[in-house]
């Protein structure tokens, strides 16, 4: 099946731009959101804020994609969720990715439930509907 019902520009637009928005005014986000030591084993650590604590999330770097057809032209892969303007800047795919894994591993149930809880578990909060501008990771 297609995965136009899970996928959109909800979420390509809103929280991609979303997650670099926070990054931008809190750029201690950034600092220690992704942990790289074992990139060339394919393996990504996310630090996301998950029940009260902060929780080093592993994930691998395979990112789920689909095929689009174009018209008048071959069908192209895509990133399934967080497509980067740059395709060279996948790092919101792979968050994107860790929260998915701990909000029970469904790309579904995890875009059912809104931007709320994904910035919640980026920002240092139970619900992102909440996080004050001050206070952020320990600040």
């Amino acid at each position: 099946g297609s995965p136009d019902h899970v996928r959109g520009g909800f979420w390509d637009t809103y929280w991609t731009s979303a997650i670099v928005a926070a990054a931008q005014q809190c750029p201690c986000v950034c600092d220690d959101l992704i942990d790289a030591t074992h990139e060339p084993q394919g393996i990504y650590g996310v630090s996301l804020f998950v029940d009260g604590a902060w929780q080093l999330v592993n994930v691998d770097g395979h990112l789920p994609c689909f095929k689009r057809a174009a018209a008048g032209s071959a069908a192209q892969w895509q990133l399934l969720f967080g497509s980067p303007y740059d395709h060279t800047e996948v790092w919101a795919s792979v968050v994107f990715k860790a929260h998915v894994k701990v909000s029970g591993g469904s790309y579904e149930v995890a875009t059912a439930r809104g931007l709320g809880p994904l910035l919640g578990h980026v920002l240092g909060a139970r619900d992102a509907r909440t996080v004050p501008l001050s206070g952020l990771r320990g600040e």
